[in-house]
C-alpha cells in the first residue's frame, strides 16, 4: 500500500482511532529519545534514554506494550480485519495507556529522590520523558472514546425491535362455561311446541275448558283440523258416551 493510500484512510479514521495512532507511535519513540540527565560532583554529565540507564528496564517494557498496541492500530490502518482478542480494543489500549502513566510516574519518582545517586548534583528531565507523557495522555484518551463507543454500539445491539410487532391475543378456552356458549337458533317447529305448551298452560291456570282451548288452537292453526265433538246423548265409535267434562281450576 502506498503512502498516499496511508495517509487517506488515516484521514478517515474517526477521531478515537486517530488518536490511539497517534499516541502510540509517539509513546514508542519516545523510549528511543533521551529522557534524563545527569550531572555528579566531578562535573561529568551522563544521558539516557528510554530504554538504557538505570532504569532501563521501564523503557523496554513500554515500548513493547506501545509496539502492541501500535500493531493493532495498523490493522484498521491497512483496512484489514483486526485479529480476534481476549479484550476489546478499546480495553486494550487503555491498558496500555495506564501501565505507561503508572510506569512513567514510578521511575520519575525513583530518580528524582534525593537518596538516588549519592554523587550527583543535579537531574534533568529530558525531551523524550515529555513526549513519552503525552503520548501515554492521547493514548488514554483514544482508548476511552473507544471504549465508550462500543459499550454504546453493544446496547444498541441488546435493545433491538423487531421489524413486525405480533400481539399476542388470548385463545379462547377449549370448553367455556355455559353462559358463554353461543346458542343456537331455535327453529321454527321449536318454536311452536313453545308457544303450545305456553297456551296449554294458560288455559289451565285462567280456568279455560278443553273445548274453548281446542277452538281458539284451531283458529290459530287453521292447517289443523280440530277433532268433532259427538252429539249430546250420542255415542261415539268406542262405545262411550259423547259428554264432555269441564275440568275448571
Amino acid at each position: 500500500m502506498s503512502f498516499a493510500r496511508i495517509k487517506e484512510t488515516f484521514l478517515r479514521l474517526p477521531k478515537q482511532m486517530k488518536l490511539i495512532g497517534a499516541g502510540s507511535l509517539i509513546l514508542a519513540i519516545s523510549t528511543l529519545l533521551p529522557w534524563y540527565a545527569d550531572l555528579d560532583a566531578y562535573r561529568i554529565g551522563d544521558q539516557f534514554l528510554g530504554i538504557t540507564g538505570p532504569a532501563s528496564f521501564v523503557g523496554i517494557v513500554i515500548l513493547l506494550i506501545s509496539g502492541f498496541s501500535l500493531w493493532v492500530f495498523s490493522y484498521r490502518l491497512l483496512e484489514r480485519k483486526v485479529p480476534r482478542l481476549p479484550v476489546r480494543e478499546g480495553i486494550l489500549h487503555l491498558f496500555v495507556a495506564v501501565e505507561s502513566i503508572f510506569l512513567l510516574i514510578l521511575v520519575n519518582s525513583i530518580y528524582f529522590h534525593p537518596k538516588f545517586g549519592v554523587n550527583i548534583t543535579l537531574k534533568e528531565s529530558r525531551f523524550g520523558m515529555t513526549i513519552a507523557v503525552v503520548g501515554a495522555v492521547v493514548l488514554f484518551i483514544g482508548g476511552y472514546l473507544k471504549n465508550k463507543q462500543e459499550v454504546m454500539a453493544e446496547e444498541d445491539i441488546g435493545k433491538l425491535e423487531p421489524l413486525i410487532k405480533i400481539e399476542q391475543t388470548p385463545q379462547a378456552s377449549a370448553n367455556p362455561p355455559a353462559y358463554a356458549r353461543p346458542h343456537a337458533p331455535v327453529n321454527d317447529q321449536a318454536k311452536r311446541m313453545l308457544a303450545h305448551a305456553k297456551e296449554n298452560a294458560h288455559g289451565f291456570l285462567f280456568g279455560e275448558g278443553r273445548a274453548a282451548h281446542e277452538a281458539r288452537h284451531a283458529a290459530a292453526a287453521p292447517q289443523q283440523h280440530a277433532p268433532s265433538a259427538p252429539a249430546p246423548g250420542k255415542k261415539d265409535d268406542s262405545g262411550k258416551p259423547g259428554y264432555m267434562i269441564r275440568m275448571d281450576l
